[in-house]
């Protein structure tokens, strides 16, 4: 990772969203969450799993992450 994209992920972190305003704590325990909801299902079970993709989707789209961003 460059230094330009490291330096433009930290500035994410001082955004005025509703996704920002939460405190810390929260984020961490859905986080916690939803990675053990994930790991609940089957290994190969990828047709379940698909709606799932949905969560963190939304939660970027709230936030408002740059996808270019994220996928570089």
């Amino acid at each position: 990772m460059s230094c330009h994209v490291a330096q433009q992920l930290d500035l994410l972190g001082y955004g005025r969203t509703c996704v920002h305003r939460w405190d810390a704590r929260c984020k961490l325990v859905a986080t916690a969450i939803f990675v053990v909801f994930v790991a609940s299902f089957p290994k190969y079970s990828v047709s379940s799993l698909a709606p799932l993709i949905l969560v963190p989707l939304c939660i970027g789209a709230l936030g408002q992450v740059p996808a270019r961003l994220v996928l570089r």
